[in-house]
């Protein structure tokens, strides 16, 4: 069943003209990995995930919310996030503690999917 995280991917790789085998070498993964995302069969990791807004552009809330409109991550202000959910500056943070910050995120997706 597709997810709204699959449905962002393709969108993705149809805005950046990707096919799946390119976006995942860009990625270091496998076009399997990036096919399973597609099909709603599973997500990536946390810093899969971070690595594909850095990517991309474009933040958590793209990816994981699908009634929040996007914002453009920044990586020269190291800013991501919007005003409902911003997960803050992550210049000097740890993969952990951007981990729990994405954890809450999650949270309040699960949330609002179940309200």
């Amino acid at each position: 069943m597709k997810t709204n995280f699959s449905k962002k991917i393709e969108l993705l790789l149809k805005e950046l003209n990707l096919s799946q085998a390119k976006f995942a070498r860009c990625l270091g993964i496998t076009p399997q990995q990036v096919s399973i995302w597609l099909k709603g069969q599973g997500y990536p990791s946390v810093e899969k995930l971070l690595e594909i807004m850095a990517f991309s552009g474009k933040d958590a809330n793209y990816f994981l919310c699908d009634d929040i409109k996007p914002t453009k991550v920044s990586l020269n202000n190291h800013i991501i996030g919007n005003n409902n959910h911003n997960i803050g500056n992550y210049n000097d943070t740890t993969i952990e503690e951007l981990k729990s910050r994405i954890s809450n995120i999650e949270k309040v997706v699960f949330r609002r999917k179940n309200d």
